[in-house]
C-alpha cells in the first residue's frame, strides 16, 4: 500500500497590495499559511531502475541503457531546434542567452546568443496524475523559521532525518529547516568540513548523506 505523502504550512509574505485581501481568519491572526511537502529524501535512478526492473521483465541495465540513449538522443534533437515530447511526461526544448543586453535586435547575431540549458515543461496528463493520501508531517519533521531555529537543533533534525532517508539535496535541507539557500549551503558544507556529512555527485546534483 502506497505510504501517505506528508505536508506541513510555510508562512506566506505579508500582502503589500491593498485590492488584495486576505481571509477573515488570516486577517484576524495577522498571518496566513500555504502547504508544502515535506520531502522524504532524493531517490537516484539507479534506485528507480532496480524498482522498475523487480516490477517488470526489465533488466536493470535494460533500463539504464534506454535512459542513457534517450538522453543522448533527446539533447541530439534539442540542440538542433526541436521541441522533444518524453513520454506522456512532458517536452524539452533549448533555452537561449544573450551574452550582453539587447537593444537593437536587427544588430545581434548568432556569436552573441548561445545555448543556456533547457526548458521542460511537464505536461497536463503527468501533472494531473500526481495524487494519493496525504497526512500532516511529524512535529520533528515539520518546516522551521531560520531566525528561531539554531544550528545545534538543525543538525538533530538533519541526522534524524538522514537515519531513515538515503541521502538530502541542499534544496530539500532549505525547505525542512526554512533556510534560505546561502545559509541552508553553508550548514551542510561546514558539516562536511567536519566529516559529519559525506557528500556524492556534483553540483547541481550533489546529495548529502551520512559518513558511512
Amino acid at each position: 500500500m502506497p505510504m501517505p505523502a506528508q505536508y506541513d504550512f510555510r508562512k506566506k509574505p505579508s500582502f503589500k497590495d491593498p485590492e488584495q485581501s486576505e481571509t477573515a481568519e488570516s486577517q484576524e491572526n495577522g498571518k496566513s499559511f500555504y502547504p508544502q511537502i515535506v520531502s522524504k529524501g532524493t531517490l537516484s535512478f539507479q534506485e528507480l531502475a532496480e524498482q522498475i526492473s523487480r516490477a517488470s521483465s526489465f533488466k536493470t541495465g535494460d533500463v539504464i541503457g534506454i535512459m542513457t540513449e534517450m538522453e543522448r538522443w533527446i539533447l541530439h534533437y534539442i540542440s538542433q531546434g526541436y521541441h522533444v515530447q518524453v513520454g506522456n511526461i512532458g517536452f524539452a526544448s533549448a533555452r537561449l542567452e544573450a551574452k550582453r543586453m539587447v537593444t537593437d535586435p536587427s544588430k545581434r547575431n548568432a556569436q552573441s546568443v548561445e545555448f543556456a540549458g533547457v526548458n521542460f515543461r511537464v505536461s497536463r496528463t503527468f501533472s494531473n496524475g500526481c495524487s494519493g493520501q496525504l497526512e500532516r508531517a511529524r512535529k520533528e519533521c515539520r518546516f522551521q523559521e531560520s531566525r528561531t531555529s539554531t544550528e545545534e537543533s538543525r543538525w538533530e533534525k538533519l541526522e534524524a532525518y538522514l537515519k531513515s532517508n538515503p541521502s538530502i539535496t541542499r534544496t530539500e535541507y532549505g525547505e525542512m529547516t526554512g533556510l534560505l539557500k546561502s545559509k541552508a549551503l553553508r550548514d551542510l558544507q561546514k558539516w562536511v568540513k567536519e566529516k559529519k556529512l559525506g557528500t556524492k555527485g556534483r553540483a547541481p546534483h550533489k546529495i548529502f548523506i551520512l559518513p558511512e
